[in-house]
């Protein structure tokens, strides 16, 4: 087993850096090319050298407190914010939803609400579909008015892109294409009126689609 390294060789570099992230640096006294790993995590800041072996980690003082599931996590949200600054505000709070769904790289164009603990997704079709933060909703995925759907219309309507992926949806709406999410089945009837106003467009689909809505859109592939 390496010996342990004191904190003053490497805890500063640690803290330097964003949560998650690590990098390489030299180990005083251990060679001159940068064998020392360190990393800033969740909970704490470690090290470990890769020449000597030798390591050490600090646990941090101040640890995640677990949001609450919201008293209001089914009601229409009525006090929005950019998701980033929910984020700046409590990161750890988002890691774990982040890490799940894959939507870090999206998070320009999400927004939180702080009364429905819900992340809400680029939408026209006034669904407020949004995703439980918590982690504790029965439901993950909800829409208050029952409709698990989202719609958003990019620069042309002359193709939409229908999926249950809540990611693919998230790359088209960030590269500006118009997008239907799709997610249960009122959300599948909703989607459908949405494709009726737009019939000339030529509908690509997606991800995670039910058989029998695969059926449905199919009167506007033809």
């Amino acid at each position: 087993m390496g010996n342990y390294i004191e904190p003053r060789l490497w805890l500063s570099e640690a803290k330097s850096l964003p949560v998650g992230h690590d990098t390489k640096i030299v180990h005083r006294g251990c060679g001159d090319r940068p064998s020392l790993f360190v990393k800033n995590d969740d909970d704490k800041y470690w090290c470990f050298c890769h020449r000597c072996h030798g390591g050490g980690f600090q646990e941090k003082t101040l640890q995640r407190v677990k949001q609450k599931l919201a008293q209001k996590t089914g009601w229409i949200p009525a006090d929005i914010i950019p998701l980033v600054e929910a984020v700046v505000s409590e990161p750890y709070n988002f890691r774990e939803t982040f890490d799940r769904y894959g939507i870090s790289k999206y998070v320009t164009l999400l927004k939180f609400a702080r009364d429905t603990k819900r992340i809400y997704f680029p939408d026209v079709s006034g669904s407020f579909l949004g995703l439980d933060a918590t982690g504790q909703a029965n439901a993950r995925f909800y829409s208050p008015f029952k409709r698990n759907v989202a719609v958003h219309h990019g620069d042309s309507l002359d193709s939409v892109i229908v999926s249950g992926s809540l990611e693919e949806y998230l790359s088209a709406c960030k590269m500006n294409l118009t997008a239907i999410l799709v997610m249960n089945r009122a959300g599948e009837k909703a989607a459908l009126a949405e494709l009726s106003k737009i019939p000339d467009a030529q509908v690509h689909t997606g991800n995670y689609l039910k058989d029998r809505f695969l059926r449905d859109l199919r009167m506007f592939k033809e």
